[in-house]
């Protein structure tokens, strides 16, 4: 957050694992995340790295 006035065009990321909690955790802080600009990415067992959430 410090960073981003020197830095606007750098992206906020959040990376978990696909898990039933996170996915909850998720859901119920979408909108904060969203109005502070921090996405949130997923990785899946596979190792496979998904950037949009199905929730």
């Amino acid at each position: 957050m410090k960073l981003r006035s020197a830095e606007p065009d750098w992206v906020s990321v959040i990376v978990l694992p696909v898990v039933p909690r996170y996915l909850e955790l998720y859901a119920q802080t979408k909108g904060s995340l969203d109005v502070a600009q921090i996405e949130v990415w997923w990785i899946e067992r596979s190792g496979d790295l998904v950037k949009k959430a199905t929730i």
